[in-house]
């Protein structure tokens, strides 16, 4: 070890005093934001802890994935045409790639700069007409939205414009009329 034990011990009640008012899942995002920042592998930690070689190796197949994801190359590949499909993506990559399956449009914001994608001219905007206009996104309370399930075959059916539509027009509920009333008999 280079660094003293005090030092490191300064560092982890520092790290343990901004996580405490979080709840499970935000500090889970917080230190995987962390930990891939700073290069480390999580499988260093995972044996560090104590944990057996096989539960390790058993984790890394299965977040393999997760870990290689890069929020610039899924949506290069997703090739989104809009700024309202953008938003949708980003919330499908939160979902899948972060664990994190609430969020605020701020975290869209962030995770937009992140993937260095088409600056959104009002992400505020692209996220509401997400949850009124195409029903991608649902409000969950507390200014917190959540990727919807017509939002999730969306994305999974990009790039292929053909399957977009597909999905669409299969998920669409016919709508209500409005306007008119029946006559009383």
């Amino acid at each position: 070890m280079d660094e003293s034990f005090d030092l490191q011990i300064e560092a982890a009640k520092k790290v343990f005093k901004a996580l405490e008012p979080l709840n499970e899942k935000s500090r889970t995002f917080v230190l995987r934001t962390v930990v891939e920042g700073l290069g480390v592998r999580s499988e260093a930690i995972a044996y560090q802890s104590g944990e057996s070689s096989q539960k390790t190796e058993d984790r890394s197949a299965e977040t393999s994935n997760r870990e290689n994801a890069n929020p610039q190359e899924f949506l290069r590949l997703k090739k989104p045409a809009s700024g309202v499909e953008q938003i949708t993506c980003l919330a499908y990559f939160l979902k899948k790639y972060r664990d994190v399956e609430q969020f605020k449009t701020k975290d869209l914001s962030a995770l937009n700069i992140e993937a260095a994608g088409p600056r959104l001219s009002n992400v505020s905007v692209f996220a509401r007409n997400a949850v009124s206009q195409r029903g991608y996104l649902n409000l969950i309370g507390g200014g917190r939205k959540q990727i919807s399930d017509l939002g999730e075959q969306m994305v999974e059916a990009l790039p292929d414009r053909e399957k977009v539509s597909e999905v669409l027009k299969n998920y669409r509920t016919p709508r209500k009329r409005s306007g008119k009333k029946g006559k009383a008999k």
